[in-house]
């Protein structure tokens, strides 16, 4: 399921431009340590404010998930069935977006994904989705 990168200002900016060069970032707090996404200014754990920019290894297993049957607007009736899944990766954070593939709706709990950029007929690259490593 393609979508678009949206526009960004702020914070958000650095984590979407990022994306557009294929690559998915994590938020890693200077003082303690701690992983985090999505993109904000101060650390969940800590409340340092002082973090680096690290490049997620794409890896990833399946918390939870849902099969989304019934579509949500116009623009995602062609989508329907689809997967929304809650991922944690491998760096610690939880994520959350869509199982893409021919074997999408066969997920299960605990399945191993790895993390794609896919990207729209011109090459231009959309939010990250999800993939089965089994698929």
């Amino acid at each position: 399921m393609y979508r678009l990168i949206p526009k960004s200002t702020g914070l958000s900016k650095h984590y979407y431009s990022n994306l557009e060069t294929g690559a998915v970032l994590l938020q890693s707090c200077n003082p303690c340590a701690h992983i985090w996404h999505y993109p904000r200014p101060v650390c969940p754990a800590c409340g340092a404010d002082s973090f680096s920019w690290i490049p997620a290894s794409g890896n990833g297993t399946v918390a939870s998930y849902t099969i989304v049957r019934h579509a949500p607007s116009a623009a995602f009736k062609d989508a329907v069935p689809y997967i929304v899944a809650m991922v944690d990766l491998k760096e610690g954070p939880r994520m959350t977006g869509t199982i893409t593939g021919d074997t999408a709706l066969e997920v299960q709990i605990g399945d191993l994904i790895k993390i794609e950029i896919p990207k729209d007929s011109s090459g231009k690259p959309g939010m990250p989705v999800f993939r089965s490593v089994l698929a």
